[in-house]
């Protein structure tokens, strides 16, 4: 189809560090924040008007002989202010041309949290990693859970 695609840019900014409390324990931080271009909507594109999205983590790790343990709290990457606009069809002529009309939102964050936990332990050539994170529409139940093996030979 020509015409599909739209052009278009974001501007990222992202910030994180990590501070040793000792030698197995340490805190982390992660900041992300977007800026999206302002896009005209068409019948085959997302308008965007002033929108932006962002996200933060903070946690704790700690290393121990047993493997790495990390726990903390996040606020998933989503879009936090602006409007969205989409076109859609709603109706044709009797010559066959389509009509349609363009409706608008208005986004902002949900402030909803995601508690997490992670473990990832490492042996010769066995690594094992598993996490967990909540619901942030249903807090105390397990939104998503991940378990990796993986062999080296």
């Amino acid at each position: 189809m020509t015409d599909s695609g739209s052009l278009g840019s974001l501007k990222d900014f992202e910030l994180g560090f990590i501070q040793d409390i000792s030698k197995e324990d340490n805190l982390f931080v992660r900041f992300s924040n977007s800026e999206i271009q302002d896009l005209t909507a068409s019948d085959k594109t997302f308008g965007f008007k002033d929108t932006k999205s962002d996200s933060w983590t903070v946690g704790y790790e700690t290393k121990n002989r047993y493997g790495s343990f990390a726990f903390g709290v996040s606020k998933p990457n989503e879009l936090s202010s602006g409007t969205l606009s989409l076109v859609t069809p709603t109706g044709r002529t009797k010559s066959g041309d389509i009509l349609y009309t363009e409706t608008q939102f208005s986004v902002s964050s949900e402030n909803k949290l995601e508690r997490f936990f992670a473990y990832q332990h490492e042996k010769d050539n066995l690594a094992l990693s598993f996490g967990v994170v909540e619901d942030r529409y249903n807090y105390g139940n397990i939104g998503a859970a991940k378990l990796d093996i993986s062999y080296h030979f």
